[in-house]
């Protein structure tokens, strides 16, 4: 399924309002760069305005890596995801390790291939943010989440340069 494809049964979901068809969808359907960004996505929008101290770390991870895809912030990731401190973020962390490819493991050039998997991580994700919120706020919670995953896949996707306008002359 294609990104337009994708977004147009999320649409149809919320319409539903069978949130838990879409997460599916999306944790199945799109690539790991916009499920991360969704994860981070989700995750502000229930810990706002500021996300709890050690995840607010794993988050830093895991945007970054948005930005600036590397083996560098993969490994990051996969250290930190295996801290005493890891919280929720770990299932996203691990996305961001298991996305796909090979992973140096150290400067000796020894690459471990790592399969995509992830969107199963980024959907224990999901399902872990949920299951914090009160049974009441879920429904509300997993609806704004499908609308975030339209976000993360119809709109460009974030940059660590922002860019500038070309100046015009007058």
């Amino acid at each position: 399924m294609n990104l337009n494809k994708l977004d147009e049964f999320l649409a149809a979901q919320i319409e539903a309002r069978t949130p838990s068809e879409g997460i599916d969808a999306m944790c199945k359907h799109a690539p790991a760069n916009r499920l991360v960004w969704w994860g981070c996505l989700s995750a502000w929008s229930i810990w706002r305005p500021t996300p709890p101290p050690h995840e607010d770390a794993a988050l830093a991870v895991a945007a970054r890596w948005v930005f600036q895809p590397g083996d560098d912030l993969r490994r990051a990731a996969a250290l930190q995801a295996k801290a005493d401190t890891a919280g929720l973020c770990k299932w996203l962390l691990q996305a961001v390790q298991y996305s796909g490819g090979h992973l140096k493991i150290d400067d000796g050039g020894i690459a471990l291939p790592t399969p995509d998997v992830s969107g199963a991580y980024t959907k224990g994700f999901i399902h872990n943010l949920l299951a914090v919120n009160p049974p009441v706020e879920r429904a509300t919670a997993s609806q704004n989440f499908l609308q975030l995953a339209r976000q993360a896949i119809t709109r460009p996707m974030p940059t660590a340069e922002p860019t500038q306008p070309t100046p015009q002359l007058v």
